[in-house]
């Protein structure tokens, strides 16, 4: 039993599988006589061939029965099995053999052949009846042309015998793949006429609808890349649907290589599919991702870029991974299309039909190539299916189109309203225009009117400018001769005053010398105190490293011999205690405040504080000068600073301090500000820009005070 077993699984392995025929009058007869060809029936011969792998063989030499043939079905070369491996090779050459019985009394038959890769030789009886290029050993012998043909034979007797030999040195593909058909010629060739039909109108209207998009868009609307897009895809898809089953250009130019034919039908129908999705990019570009169009362009810019550079075995095999893309591509269209009509916008309801029809009979026509490995489908429901899909997008851009124009009537209307209110416009700014010019000429003439007088005036501004100027330097120099012409008869009074005080013992005369003494002490100070305004408007400055504290111990010194009635006067000094600075300015400025302060405090209290605190950054000096005094009237605050003037009646003075104050900051470049608590004392705050940097002067030992009495 288990032998038997055994014997059954053996024969059933061994028939399934190709098998090398040692007598072929074993094997490749197949019996169709039982089939009535009469009810335009037609028979697919998928039936096992004798192969004879890297033979050319004619039927004549076929009739002596060579040894060392394959039993197989039809298949890719790559794909066939021999008793222990595969042919595992595309390239090549072989002879195919099929002996079949049919019956006698058959009217008129034909063979429908597919065309082979990637060329062929047929006979029918040992009668050569079609030969697509030239079939032969070597790569230089062949010639390779693709066609499919239906060949009509007289039958004579009851015995079929078909041989053909193919060669392929160019295709990924190799061998007869699809097998021929046999049926009477009226069923063959009207199931012809019926797919060229069917081919033609569909190459026909792309080709139309593709040329029609294209002038559409170079000689009227080249705003829309959209119409461009999808002319160049129609055009495209229209070469490779002609190519692929006619040939016209390998017929046309027989001296051009195949090979140049295949990279022009590869480039097309990978250029369609560019074409295609940058038309959906375009039409639905507020939906689709940004990246999507650059993504899309490089990879098929490099299926392209193969197909130019490499050899034919290699772009030949982009055609499954090439439909794949389009596959993953066509579901995004689908996503994005019903993004769209989800936004209600308009033309995508017509989109999704078009994209769903386009994916059905895309999707059939990829699965069958790519799982079937046969394009034998229903060509005019395929092509009809594929113009329904072009001219549901035609619509689409149609509507596109419908839409631009309405658009562009309206904004037509728009501009002619626009025209007239502009032409109104124009005529009143002409009118206006008239007046501003009337106007303008009038401007003109109060202009030289303004200019003569303008000159006029600037000569007399000159005149007196130059006289003022040399009154202020002949009163400097008044001012300067004076003060110290006037320091000689005081200092004479002085002397006089003392020695009449030495001599005169009389009470009233004494009484009235201290008088005169006091009046002269008083034009004395007024009469230095011009020198000081005079002096520091001609010094130059000269900037040099300075002891704060120092300065004020001298200044403190200086002011207890003015003030000699008052002793407890105290200086608190805090913060920076080196500066680079002109000395003589600050000196004039820290005594002048110091003493305005001594005297004011005088009249109010019996103890002075005087604070002085500096502060010094990258831009500035900052030096604040507090008292604990009366502080100063707001009614007098904004004169202070001006000559003769006195801040608080109570205290007697020349008005000269705070105005030397001012005069000596602003020749350093600076700014005083008062900070005024009446009743509080008065705070002043001088702030003196950094002197730029000052060859052999430096603060190399920073030192910084806190409250230090001086």
């Amino acid at each position: 039993m288990r032998f038997c077993l055994s014997i059954v699984l053996f024969t059933v392995l061994f028939l399934s599988s190709p098998l090398w025929a040692q007598n072929e009058s074993e094997y490749h007869f197949v019996d169709l006589r039982h089939i009535d060809f009469n009810n335009d029936q037609a028979i697919e011969l998928d039936y096992n061939w004798l192969f004879y792998w890297k033979q050319l063989l004619t039927p004549d030499q076929l009739k002596a029965l060579p040894d060392h043939a394959i039993y197989t079905p039809l298949m890719r070369w790559q794909d066939i099995k021999t008793e222990d491996k595969t042919l595992d090779s595309s390239f090549g050459y072989a002879t195919y053999h099929l002996s079949l019985l049919i019956a006698d009394n058959l009217p008129l038959m034909a063979l429908q052949i597919p065309y082979a890769f990637s060329s062929s030789k047929v006979w029918i009886n040992n009668k050569l009846i079609l030969q697509n290029g030239n079939v032969a050993k070597t790569k230089k012998e062949t010639r390779h042309l693709q066609l499919n043909a239906t060949i009509p034979f007289s039958q004579i007797g009851d015995t079929l015998d078909i041989v053909i030999q193919v060669a392929n040195f160019y295709h990924n593909n190799g061998g007869l793949i699809e097998a021929p058909i046999l049926g009477t010629a009226k069923t063959l060739l009207k199931k012809e006429k019926q797919t060229i039909m069917a081919d033609m109108i569909f190459i026909g209207s792309l080709m139309f609808i593709g040329m029609s998009f294209l002038f559409l868009f170079f000689f009227f609307w080249n705003k829309d890349k959209a119409i461009l897009y999808f002319s160049v895809l129609c055009i495209f898809w229209s070469y490779r649907s002609l190519s692929d089953g006619y040939a016209p250009l390998a017929l046309s130019f027989e001296w051009l290589p195949w090979i140049y034919h295949v990279k022009l039908e590869y480039i097309a129908m990978f250029s369609s599919g560019l074409c295609g999705s940058m038309f959906l990019s375009t039409i639905f570009k507020k939906f689709s991702h940004r990246l999507y169009p650059k993504i899309i362009t490089w990879l098929i810019s490099a299926f392209i870029l193969l197909t130019v550079l490499a050899p034919s075995r290699l772009y030949t095999q982009l055609l499954n991974v090439f439909l794949l893309l389009m596959g993953v591509n066509l579901l995004y269209a689908i996503i994005v299309v019903f993004i769209a009509a989800k936004n209600k916008l308009k033309g995508s309801s017509l989109a999704t039909v078009s994209i769903l029809l386009g994916t059905l009979v895309l999707g059939v026509h990829v699965l069958t190539h790519i799982f079937f490995n046969t394009n034998d489908l229903n060509v005019v429901l395929l092509n009809s299916g594929y113009v329904v899909v072009i001219l549901l997008n035609s619509f689409l851009l149609g509507q596109r189109f419908s839409k631009s124009f309405y658009t562009l009537e309206n904004l037509q209307l728009s501009t002619l309203g626009q025209k007239k209110e502009i032409s109104a416009q124009a005529e009143k700014l002409n009118s206006i225009n008239n007046e501003l010019k009337e106007k303008s000429d009038m401007l003109k003439e109060k202009n030289k009117e303004v200019s003569l007088a303008n000159n006029t005036l600037e000569r007399q501004v000159k005149k007196r400018t130059a006289r003022l100027s040399a009154i202020n330097k002949e009163l400097d120099t008044f001012l300067y001769r004076s003060s110290h012409d006037l320091k000689q008869p005081i200092s004479s009074i002085s002397g006089l005053l003392y020695l009449a005080k030495k001599i005169v013992i009389d009470k009233t005369s004494l009484e009235f010398f201290d008088k005169i003494a006091l009046v002269n002490n008083s034009m004395d100070e007024l009469v230095s105190k011009l020198n000081i305004v005079s002096t520091i408007k001609y010094h130059q400055v000269s900037y040099s490293l300075v002891s704060m504290k120092s300065l004020i111990m001298k200044l403190k010194t200086t002011i207890m011999e003015v003030v000699k009635e008052k002793n407890n006067i105290s200086f608190l000094l805090s913060g920076e205690d080196k500066l680079i600075t002109d000395v003589f300015l600050l000196e004039k400025i820290l005594y002048q405040l110091f003493l305005n302060s001594a005297i004011w405090v005088d009249h109010v209290s019996t103890s002075i504080t005087i604070t002085c605190n500096i502060s010094v950054d990258q831009e500035a000096i900052k030096i604040t000068v507090r008292d604990n005094g009366p502080g100063i009237a707001r009614k007098n605050a904004h004169e202070i600073f001006e000559m003769y003037k006195v801040g608080n009646e109570t205290v007697k003075g020349h008005g000269l301090g705070l105005y030397i104050v001012d005069k000596a900051i602003e020749k350093l470049n600076g700014q005083i500000q008062l900070n005024n608590s009446q009743k509080k004392g008065a705070s002043f705050t001088i702030t003196i820009p950094v002197a730029q940097a000052v060859p052999g002067l430096e603060v190399k030992d920073k030192m910084t005070v806190s409250n230090i009495q001086c």
